[in-house]
């Protein structure tokens, strides 16, 4: 079977070479197989995560406090993972720069608030600002 440099890792993979050796026995998963072909596409990555339904987050308040956790830092702010209530899978929101108090690190756990939720572009702006 083949695992895409794609499938290696979360994320980019410049150097497939930085994450395994020709040889070196790895742990994988079936994603397809193509019978006609021979064919046999594997992954080393875990498995897909559930879409979290961000239509929850249209009704959580804009002065309704959530706790969430950072998962990424990026240079225009902050990915938090949120739960909205009544959901069973956190969702990824922004929480950009100029809307972060404090400083944070990854697995930080932070209090934000609900800005703007885009169901269509799948978008949902996060702030630890107090409410105007």
């Amino acid at each position: 079977g083949l695992v895409h440099v794609s499938q290696v890792r979360d994320g980019f993979v410049k150097n497939v070479s930085n994450f395994v050796e020709v040889g070196q026995e790895v742990r994988v998963r079936v994603v397809s197989t193509d019978e006609s072909s021979g064919q046999i596409k594997m992954s080393m990555r875990g498995p897909p995560i559930p879409k979290a339904d961000l239509t929850l987050f249209k009704a959580v308040a804009p002065d309704q406090w959530l706790t969430g956790s950072v998962v990424a830092i990026v240079t225009f702010g902050v990915f938090v993972a949120v739960m909205a209530p009544g959901s069973k899978v956190p969702a990824q929101g922004l929480v950009r720069k100029s809307k972060l108090m404090g400083s944070v690190a990854i697995g930080d756990d932070v209090k934000v608030r609900v800005v703007s939720v885009n169901v269509e572009g799948g978008r949902l702006r996060l702030s630890t600002e107090p409410p105007a």
